[in-house]
Formats: C-alpha cells, structure tokens, sequence
C-alpha cells in the first residue's frame, strides 16, 4: 500500500544521492512511499516498477542494485539494504527513521528486520553530525532546545 512520505530539500543537496542516476535518485524517493513504518518492503522489482515507473521502460532490478552498492563518499553506506529471510526477499532503506516521521496510526511493520538491525546505519538511531539526519528542530522539546543553546552560548553549568 502507498504511503505519503516527507521529501526534504536537503534530498536534493545529498552529494552521494547526485553521484548515482537519475532513475536511481527518483527510484530511491519512490520506494519511500512503499515502505512501511520501519522502512521496509518486500523486494518485488516487477511490482516496484509498475508503481513507481508505470510509463518508463526500466530495469528496476537494476536500479535496486545501484542502491544497493556502498556510497562513493563512504564505502560503509548504502541507501537500501537487499536482503532475504526463509526464501523471501526484502528491502530495507537504511536511515528511514531519520528522514521520515510515520504517522502514529500506521500499522507496525510485518516485514522481519535484516539480521543487522542493531547497526545504526540501518536502524534509524541518530549518530552525532550534522545533515539530513540531524534530530535539531521541531523534534525536540522546549528544554532540550534551550539547553543547547546555553551549550553553544558557553552558558555555565550545560
């Protein structure tokens, strides 16, 4: 079932996003809308085309592929992570979490997570930086704004 999904303007900024393909980059925010609360859906590439690329003539085993292959910039990163439990294949879209706020109503995921959900490449849990991923914002609660700012302000005792 299609889902509405956030599309931020730093996707467009994402410079490992802008060193893939086009089809690649469009595939990526698509399958966004496919996933469910964890980020994950089934790895049905005939299916997959016919949503997000009902008119096109593409390969979307392929372009599931590209996603899958380690990032330029950082070799330790993929976008998506292919993967299969007791003969059923799947997909997981490393950092869903980070760059999506499912809808509390959503139903929770029926899909097994990748043996390695623990990574929090794959799990969504906000690592320290700045970027798409960043938890600084509406996210955060009044005191926890204020405390860092008194941090970045070299208040005493933040």
């Amino acid at each position: 079932m299609a889902r509405i999904r956030y599309l931020k303007p730093e996707f467009f900024l994402d410079e490992d996003l802008s060193l893939i393909t086009v089809e690649a980059r469009l595939t990526f925010g698509g399958l966004w809308c496919y996933a469910d609360r964890e980020g994950r859906l089934e790895d049905r590439p005939v299916y997959l085309k016919t949503q997000i690329w009902p008119y096109q003539d593409i390969d979307m085993d392929a372009l599931l592929n590209e996603l899958s292959k380690p990032k330029a910039t950082d070799p330790e990163e993929k976008f998506i992570l292919r993967y299969s439990i007791n003969k059923k294949k799947y997909i997981q879209i490393i950092n869903f979490l980070k760059h999506q706020k499912p809808h509390h109503t959503e139903k929770k995921s029926t899909i097994p997570p990748p043996l390695t959900v623990n990574n929090p490449s794959i799990d969504g849990e906000p690592r320290e930086g700045i970027g798409m991923g960043s938890r600084i914002g509406k996210g955060r609660k009044r005191e926890d704004k204020e405390k860092l700012k008194g941090r970045e302000e070299g208040e005493p005792g933040s």
